[in-house]
């Protein structure tokens, strides 16, 4: 099979070397696919989610708030107001604020629907549009301007 190669090798057989179910390889995937959903996606707009993974992988922007996914959103609600905003982080409770005062051009949730409730709901209040289309299980509002 592999004459010199590492002994781990041996093992091997001919799925280990195809990319297409590799994690990274789908991750990196769906990202460009929901870049491409997302019309008129100019280098300043942001997406708002809790899975920063996602926008990183596609070179799109989020907010810092979300930057640490859901860990300090799930949380914010019982620090300080000013310690929150020194944290650059916001809550359930300051979502819509935040979201009225800087309009992302999409929402993206899937990975934990009663933490991102929010966030569907933020969407659907504003006549965000779902976009009709599976995303590996997330799903894509865009603004409808």
């Amino acid at each position: 099979m592999f004459s010199g190669g590492p002994r781990l090798f041996r093992y091997a057989d001919g799925r280990t070397f195809r990319t297409e179910g590799w994690r990274g390889m789908i991750v990196h995937q769906t990202a460009n696919e929901i870049k491409k959903n997302i019309p008129n996606m100019k280098s300043i707009d942001c997406i708002a989610t809790l899975s920063p993974l996602y926008a990183i992988e596609s070179q799109t922007n989020i907010y810092n708030e979300f930057s640490t996914g859901p860990f300090l959103y799930r949380v914010g609600h019982f620090i300080d107001k000013k310690l929150l905003a020194r944290y650059k982080g916001t809550s359930k409770i300051h979502l819509n604020t935040f979201l009225d005062a800087q309009e992302p051009k999409a929402i993206l949730v899937g990975h934990d629907k009663l933490v991102e409730q929010p966030f569907i709901d933020y969407a659907n209040s504003r006549g965000y549009l779902k976009v009709d289309k599976d995303f590996d299980g997330l799903t894509l509002y865009i603004l409808n301007k």
